[in-house]
């Protein structure tokens, strides 16, 4: 790959190297074929030519809309030596039609495993038939430089609190990923469940590259598919979903040799619960190893093996780490905050220009987990989402209406990172009742909030029906921080 970053650091090149180094080793079986990490350069180089040949070369985006396969691998290392950006994308993921992802993407050329595909705005590159192993073109040249802040990669988010996000990757956040990955995991991993097509993937393909171990990955991440792929491969070292490491301990009843080979086990994605994880070790008599971290940055925290809800104080990765209370500012021992993270793995942006993402003043991304902080760790309590944001207002409302004893109107408002308490002016002429609103706001708030503004008005604006007007609060809330920017 043709680029200004240091070779060393590059995903790409970290395949050149297995393939030199584990030539002859079986990187992957899919059916009838078997390829070699010493097939890696020549197939690339086929992919590259398929993809440059059919591309709109004015859009260097393309989307990747493809199950678990090796033709997946293969494209996505040659579009990124052509320098393009890839979106990848599991059909069964169920995030919008090829057409809409197109769009999105603003995609040059979709590639897919997948058979009916009508109707789209690009060209369609088919991984139906296997890119041939006899043909030796040449690579193309790439048509342009890269450097490590170029864009190589967007995923998508889970999607748990709406529509997902696209987070867009630069080649430094990849290979910084890639970085966390060998610290977070010392060995190669024989069978993994997570999406190949997600940054899960991405890490256990380094693996692979790294010690020249096969890539097994399951063709669908359900119970069946992990039974049967336990079965077959027995495998010693595991990355699981939580959910599928309940699926093998339900099937272990009827099969009770199911999970003998088992040496070690990895959990990846969601929350992994303290039962769940004294279960398996009961049943298997190994633990379950986790590790803390999200689309926008990655794994960064290895979690203990005794608990997975504590993770060690000292991140696992180059990932710097705050805990941030009430006040925005560093939380004592024993007491509950925000995590925030800063990380060489950090993503560069979002896709849509619309979302924007939570930071500190000292540019700390704003996670939403809370962590009450501990002598020797960080132990997980719960995440922070929209519903709860609902709720605590309500609470705060309440409460301030109690301390105002309906003297005044009050109302409170959040914007950002900042809480607002509106009122009416008559308060300024109490200074202790303000004092008392701001506490009693401060003893309720998340510690998301940097800090909380009092606003007097000489009338809170109402709706038609003699309501409060929320969104009126909303817009002065927001003319406020915009005044206090400029």
């Amino acid at each position: 790959m043709r680029n200004n970053t240091t070779v060393s650091q590059t995903f790409l090149d970290l395949a050149a190297q297995a393939a030199l180094q584990h030539t002859k080793s079986l990187l992957c079986s899919q059916g009838n074929r078997r390829i070699e990490f010493g097939d890696l350069p020549m197939l690339i180089a086929n992919m590259a030519n398929e993809i440059d040949q059919k591309r709109t070369n004015d859009k260097r985006t393309v989307l990747l809309y493809c199950g678990p396969s090796i033709d997946f691998v293969l494209a996505l290392l040659a579009s990124w030596y052509l320098g393009l950006r890839v979106a990848v994308v599991n059909p069964d993921a169920e995030l919008g039609s090829p057409e809409n992802l197109i769009d999105r993407c603003d995609a040059g050329i979709l590639v897919t495993s997948e058979e009916k595909i009508e109707g789209t705005t690009c060209p369609v590159l088919h991984l139906n038939a296997a890119v041939s192993t006899s043909s030796n073109q040449d690579a193309p040249s790439p048509t342009s430089y890269v450097s490590g802040e170029d864009e190589a990669l967007i995923v998508f988010s889970s999607g748990s609190t709406g529509t997902a996000k696209g987070i867009i990757h630069t080649f430094s956040s990849v290979n910084a990923l890639v970085c966390n990955t060998f610290k977070l995991y010392d060995d190669p991993i024989d069978l993994f469940s997570v999406p190949l097509v997600g940054l899960g993937g991405l890490q256990m393909l380094s693996l692979c590259f790294k010690h020249g171990t096969e890539l097994n990955w399951l063709p669908s991440i359900s119970a069946a598919a992990v039974i049967e792929a336990v079965e077959h491969y027995r495998p010693r070292k595991v990355l699981l979903f939580p959910a599928l490491i309940s699926a093998l301990l339900a099937a272990r009843r009827e099969k009770p040799s199911l999970l003998e080979s088992i040496e070690r086990c990895h959990s990846g994605g969601d929350k992994l619960s303290p039962e769940l994880a004294a279960s398996f070790r009961a049943a298997v008599g190994v633990p379950i190893e986790h590790a803390y971290g999200m689309a926008e940055f990655g794994p960064i925290l290895r979690a203990d093996v005794e608990d997975p809800n504590k993770f060690d104080l000292v991140s696992s990765s180059a990932a710097k780490i705050q805990l941030l209370g009430r006040e925005g500012g560093s939380v004592p021992t024993g007491s509950t905050g925000e995590l925030c993270v800063k990380s060489p793995s950090f993503m560069k942006c979002y896709l849509d220009p619309l979302d924007t993402f939570p930071v500190t003043e000292k540019a700390f991304f704003r996670t939403g987990d809370m962590f009450t902080k501990l002598n020797d760790g960080l132990l997980y309590v719960g995440r922070y989402d929209k519903n709860d944001t609902n709720d605590q207002l309500t609470k705060i409302q309440e409460e301030l209406d109690r301390v105002a004893e309906q003297t005044i109107q009050v109302s409170v408002v959040e914007e950002g990172s900042v809480l607002f308490i509106f009122t009416t002016r008559v308060l300024s002429g109490d200074p202790d009742l303000t004092d008392r609103l701001i506490e009693t706001a401060t003893t309720y708030s998340h510690p998301k909030y940097e800090r909380i503004q009092h606003v007097g008005l000489p009338a809170l604006p109402l709706g038609p029906t003699g309501k409060i007007n929320a969104f009126a609060l909303q817009q002065l809330a927001r003319d406020e921080l915009g005044g206090a920017d400029q």
